[in-house]
């Protein structure tokens, strides 16, 4: 159990668990199967958290964190709309690495 909280001490997770508390526990919730132990829930979240912190910049994961989440790009739309791609993270499923792609139409204010 320490090893999971220890994992958590990383800089970038910490600011993630600072936005969204309950990811501290996520070892004690059902994860992807209720057949998974301890050893392979935290084995899983290891792997996640160090595929995280390797290739993401703690700014980009507080934004996924955070609303309205991380913008990835934006298409030009019609009547000078535009079309925003985010990556966000939801407690919906409170499954560690399951993210939304939201999208919503944008006008400019003038």
């Amino acid at each position: 159990m320490l090893e999971w909280y220890r994992s958590l001490e990383h800089p970038t997770l910490q600011a993630a668990t600072a936005i969204r508390p309950r990811l501290s526990t996520k070892l004690q919730r059902p994860y992807l199967t209720r057949r998974h132990g301890f050893a392979a829930k935290l084995a899983a979240l290891e792997t996640h958290h160090a595929f995280v912190t390797a290739h993401l910049l703690g700014s980009a994961l507080q934004a996924i964190y955070r609303d309205p989440g991380l913008e990835l790009g934006r298409l030009p739309l019609k009547e000078e709309r535009s079309l925003v791609i985010r990556l966000w993270h939801t407690d919906r499923h409170e499954k560690e690495g399951v993210s939304a792609l939201a999208y919503s139409s944008h006008r400019p204010r003038p």
